[in-house]
């Protein structure tokens, strides 16, 4: 259920109407549904990718990576959108520069809103992997 309330929260922020299609296809997929019904947890990886994106859209980084850390610590396959994220955020820092130097491209990795993501996902990642460990 929570994940088709995401899913309805963001077609609403990319501005698309009221469309229940992408709910319907969710809620009716049968692979979901037999998957769900074995014991399968990917109902909650994809609440956690989905409130990832979420959030990123909304723009609020800190909390967004929160959300991406989980996912990967549940998964590992969530990782590779580390490089996407990575490029958004330097291509929102660095897009009217006409000319990259080393300065410029030093000032796009260390945007506050990177970093911001950067240290909710580490939060997410560490905070679980050192509860099991000590446990």
């Amino acid at each position: 259920m929570l994940c088709g309330y995401l899913i309805l929260k963001i077609n609403r922020l990319n501005h698309r109407e009221e469309n229940l299609l992408p709910i319907c296809l969710w809620f009716y997929n049968p692979i979901t549904v037999v998957i769900s019904s074995r014991g399968s947890a990917e109902s909650i990886m994809s609440f956690l990718v989905l409130a990832f994106v979420y959030y990123f859209k909304l723009k609020r980084s800190f909390t967004s990576g929160i959300f991406y850390g989980l996912a990967i610590h549940f998964k590992i396959y969530p990782l590779a959108y580390g490089l996407l994220i990575l490029a958004y955020y330097l291509s929102r820092t660095l897009e009217n520069k006409k000319k990259l130097n080393a300065v410029d491209l030093a000032a796009a990795v260390f945007d506050w809103e990177l970093l911001k993501f950067g240290a909710g996902a580490f939060i997410a990642l560490a905070l679980p992997t050192a509860y099991y460990y000590v446990t």
